[in-house]
């Protein structure tokens, strides 16, 4: 009789003489269920409480996008996302040369990393040829001479929300950032992965640029289980901080004898104390 259901001790079985004392029991339970009764942390609720203000903050704002033109000489919403269309065109950089990575990096078996960055450039020209394809396409859908469709509708929407749009992000890298950080962020790692087709192998990585940093960590370990004659398996990374250098690692001059040197990773819940060196 003493059971509880939930850490708390809300949930239990009332020693109830008959269904009344049941249903003043039940009446008192709270109308939202909390996450202990499905044995998750109490901090799942500000997660769903984020989830449930942003979609209603989207919706509030994508009401407000499909208005008619502006009066007193403001923009109207079609100038707006024309304009900022415009300067995302100019912002876009060219789709890399996938024929030049691989001269550039061939297929090796001492070498995995040249396997990973053919495979990330390429994924990355998925997404700059389709901001090169649909973004002119909007301004001439906005204007009338195409028809504007689903796609280019979720453009528009974007554009005026900065937000990406839902059919930029499913071939896109993990972000939540608003769409103008987001396209700093592109250009960043473009110019990233440039850099690493112009001089090689970098000494430092910037491994959150990656599409898909899992492929990198194993060909990181593949090197060294090649080199060194070792079953991958049974190897795993050792990470040892050098906080003494920059974040981005732009002051090492020479690689490390084994394994490389990474950049980008973020803690949650803490921060890493230089003085103290944990």
């Amino acid at each position: 009789p003493d059971y509880k259901f939930s850490p708390g001790g809300l949930f239990y079985c009332p020693a109830g003489a008959g269904q009344d004392d049941f249903l003043e029991y039940l009446r008192g339970l709270p109308l939202t269920t909390p996450p202990e009764v499905f044995g998750l942390h109490e901090n799942c609720e500000i997660t769903c409480a984020e989830s449930e203000s942003f979609a209603l903050l989207e919706d509030v704002m994508s009401l407000g996008s499909s208005g008619g033109g502006g009066g007193g000489g403001s923009k109207s919403v079609e100038d707006v996302m024309d304009e900022l269309a415009a300067e995302l065109i100019e912002q876009t950089p060219p789709a890399f040369d996938l024929d030049l990575y691989e001269e550039t990096f061939p297929t090796m078996y001492e070498e995995s990393r040249n396997t990973v960055v053919k495979q990330e450039a390429a994924k990355y020209n998925r997404l700059l040829e389709l901001l090169h394809v649909q973004l002119p396409l909007f301004r001439r859908a906005i204007k009338g001479f195409v028809v504007m469709t689903e796609d280019l509708e979720s453009v528009g929407k974007g554009l005026f929300m900065n937000a990406v749009p839902e059919n930029w992000s499913g071939v896109s890298f993990l972000s939540l950032k608003p769409l103008i950080l987001w396209y700093k962020d592109l250009n960043d790692r473009v110019n990233f992965f440039q850099r690493w087709l112009e001089e090689g192998h970098p000494i430092s990585f910037w491994v959150s640029g990656l599409f898909f940093p899992q492929a990198f960590f194993t060909a990181v370990l593949q090197n060294f289980a090649r080199a060194d004659k070792f079953a991958i398996d049974r190897v795993n990374f050792d990470v040892e901080v050098h906080d003494e250098c920059e974040v981005d690692g732009s002051d090492i001059q020479e690689h490390p004898p084994a394994g490389c040197y990474m950049w980008g990773f973020y803690l949650e819940g803490c921060r890493w104390d230089k003085e103290v060196h944990s």
